[in-house]
């Protein structure tokens, strides 16, 4: 989980927290922990296709937002979407 947290800069412990609170609202765990690291349930290895995508999907409207909007540095989903009118 180390490599994962520093790629995704986020703590082990928020991601940890994160994790949980994504099994508690799908009730079923998506990872089997045992001393030798994690590895996905099968449920998890189920949702694993539409959870890339997903992730696809997200960099694909920051990449257009960047691009529409001529935006240097970061951009988060929700500034676009203030931009496109649709928050408000």
């Amino acid at each position: 989980m180390s490599y994962i947290t520093k790629t995704l800069f986020i703590s082990q412990p928020s991601l940890s927290a994160a994790i949980a609170t994504l099994e508690k609202e799908l009730g079923y765990p998506l990872f089997t922990r045992s001393k030798n690291g994690i590895a996905l349930t099968s449920e998890g290895k189920k949702i694993l296709p539409d959870a890339i995508q997903m992730l696809e999907m997200q960099q694909n409207w920051l990449d257009l937002a960047k691009h529409t909007f001529e935006i240097k540095g970061d951009v988060r989903i929700t500034d676009f979407l203030l931009m496109k009118g649709v928050l408000v």
